[in-house]
């Protein structure tokens, strides 16, 4: 009996490394994922920061 329950907790123990491997594999791909987004929008802020700031230089160039 005492090796059947050994037994069953190597088992248990195997099964909670595994499943706490798969947590954090996806916990890292959605924390890339959320890098990689961002990183994306901070580029589009920068670039419509720039068109504007081309604009105005258009704008001032064309009143004076």
């Amino acid at each position: 009996m005492r090796t059947r329950r050994g037994a069953t907790f190597v088992v248990t123990l195997i099964v909670l490394t595994g499943l706490t491997a798969v947590l954090v594999s996806a916990l890292s791909t959605h924390r890339w994922a959320f890098l990689a987004e961002r990183n994306r929008m901070d580029s589009r802020r920068a670039e419509v920061a720039a068109e504007a700031g081309i604009q105005r230089a258009l704008a001032a160039l064309s009143t004076a």
